[in-house]
This record gives C-alpha cells, sequence and structure tokens, in this order.
C-alpha cells in the first residue's frame, strides 16, 4: 500500500532503510519511545528487517523529493474496549507518528497524520481514532488540535518509560485526543471535511460558529488586541483563536475562547495572570485563564 501526499509518500519500510531509521531512533526525542532506541546500525538493520512484511498498518514516511525516510506513523484496529470478545468489530485504531527533528516544524507530521487518517477512515473501517501524548508536549497536542482531534481528558502519572537516577520509575501525566469519523443519519460526512468536525479552521470560522452574545465578546477582543498590538496575527491553535508573542508558544501568546455561559482569556504569563486577577474579583481564575461571564 502507497499513500501519496503534495510532498511525501508514506510505503512499507525497505531494507535499504536502516541508515535513516537510525537517524531518528538512535536518539528519541520523547519518553514515550525510549523502548524504541537503537544503538547501532546493526540494530537497525534487524529492526528493519522485522517490518519488511509491514505492508497495510505501519509505513514508512518519504520525501518525494530524494526518497529520504525522515519518519514512520502506524496504527492497528482495536475494540476500542478492553473485555470485547474475539469476535469484537475492531474499528478504533491509536496511531503512532514519529518524525527526524532535523525535518520537524515544516509541516510534514500534519501532513503525513492526515493522508493517514483519511486512509483509516475510507479504506480500514475506522469508527474512532485516538492519540496519547504528554502534557509537557505541546507541539505534538497542537498536531492533534489541528487535525480536528478532541482532548478527551488528562490522566495524571498515567505511565512510565523511564526511571529517574535514583531507578524509581518517572510517571508521566497524558493527554488523551480523539476523533470520530462522522455520520449526518445515513450518510457519511464527505471525508475531504472530516478534519474540521471538532474544530473550526480559521479565526473567521471559529467567530462564524458564535451566537451573537459569544461573538459580540470575542470580537471586541479582537479589535483591542488590533488596534494594541497591530504587529501580532492571530490563529487557530488549540481550536481557538490565539496571538502568538514569539514563533513558538513557549516564548509566550494571548488567546480567547467563548463558552455557553462565559468566555475566557488564556494567558501564558502566570505572574500577569495572577495580578489581573486579583484586579478582576468579580471573575474567576482558571488555569492559565480568566473566565468572564
Amino acid at each position: 500500500m502507497i499513500i501519496e501526499t503534495e510532498r511525501l509518500i508514506l510505503r512499507p519500510f525497505l531494507e535499504g532503510d536502516a541508515a535513516d531509521v537510525y537517524e531518528y531512533l538512535k536518539a528519541p526525542a520523547v519518553n514515550c519511545f525510549a523502548g524504541m532506541r537503537l544503538r547501532s546500525l546493526d540494530e537497525a538493520q534487524e529492526e528493519v528487517q522485522k517490518r519488511l512484511v509491514e505492508t497495510e498498518y505501519y509505513f514508512a514516511i518519504t520525501l518525494k523529493d530524494g526518497g529520504k525516510v525522515i519518519g514512520e506513523i502506524d496504527a492497528y484496529p482495536e475494540t476500542g474496549e478492553a473485555h470485547a470478545g474475539e469476535d469484537a468489530v475492531r474499528d478504533t485504531f491509536s496511531p503512532c507518528w514519529m518524525l527526524n527533528k532535523n525535518y520537524q516544524g515544516k509541516g510534514y507530521a500534519f501532513e503525513a497524520a492526515h493522508a493517514f487518517f483519511d486512509y483509516l477512515f475510507s479504506q480500514k473501517g475506522a469508527r474512532r481514532i485516538y492519540a496519547y501524548t504528554e502534557d509537557y508536549n505541546l507541539s505534538s497536542q497542537h498536531l492533534c488540535e489541528k487535525l480536528g482531534m478532541r482532548r478527551e481528558g488528562l490522566f495524571l502519572e498515567f505511565v512510565s518509560f523511564v526511571n529517574h537516577p535514583d531507578g524509581t520509575p518517572k510517571y508521566e501525566n497524558t493527554v488523551q485526543y480523539a476523533i470520530l469519523k462522522k455520520r449526518v443519519g445515513p450518510a457519511e460526512v464527505p471525508l475531504d471535511s472530516w478534519r474540521y468536525d471538532m474544530g473550526a479552521a480559521s479565526v473567521s470560522e471559529y467567530v462564524a460558529s458564535l451566537n451573537e452574545e459569544q461573538r459580540r465578546h470575542v470580537i471586541a477582543f479582537m479589535d483591542f488586541m488590533r488596534a494594541e498590538y497591530p504587529q501580532l496575527t492571530p490563529k487557530i491553535s488549540f481550536s481557538m483563536p490565539m496571538w502568538l508573542l514569539g514563533k513558538k508558544m513557549y516564548e509566550g501568546y494571548v488567546a480567547v475562547s467563548a463558552a455557553k455561559n462565559h468566555f475566557s482569556i488564556h494567558f501564558s504569563d502566570e505572574e500577569f495572570l495572577n495580578r489581573l486577577a486579583e484586579s478582576l474579583p468579580a471573575c474567576k481564575k482558571g488555569k492559565r485563564c480568566i473566565n468572564i461571564k
């Protein structure tokens, strides 16, 4: 099976891929891949040999231009229920994706994951796709949001992949995201629109989705940001309009969102948020946000 996108080809692994695989697995970037670490090119060759029989659910992410393997993505059918019988329908998938750090930040992960999700929904009978990511891995969370996945929950000290220096397990806080294959009556939603079923694709689409009162408050805040900080442009991130103060979220951000009974202003600066909460006693302070009724 071959999946082709604008810049990538997702294909089964080949014997000649060992060097490229070793390049990104010799030092996995996040702890959840620690168990996949390869310590030599020989180990990489052995690993690639194991993958040669995988042709439906495990793909190398390769560049169209030159054919280099820059990562991998895989998912296998599950029942979605731990106690389901052997004859239960396997229509749930949990993708795992990994990208060579030298090719991150270029949109390749989204391009590969979007095509893979499309493949699972259209050809492999997927009903639900879910993914786990660490609570500190904001780039992975952003990718899940961009793919249209909804945040389902945060599991505290959910799993351990590595140990502390004293040998005790280091437990990770884990965020779970998921997306369903939407249906309207008997007809399926077109596959080219599934990625937007859990959030707006643009700021204007987000504003248009609000009711009149929500829209009034959000537009007022956007007008304020436009007047005071004309150099900043909002974009949809974590399903809401967000203004980045630098190129990355860790450099600072401001965002606005609307709920049923209030709207919220989100800040990365905790000290400023605390001062603001003190000056607005009628408003409720949330996690990195002020909720205004």
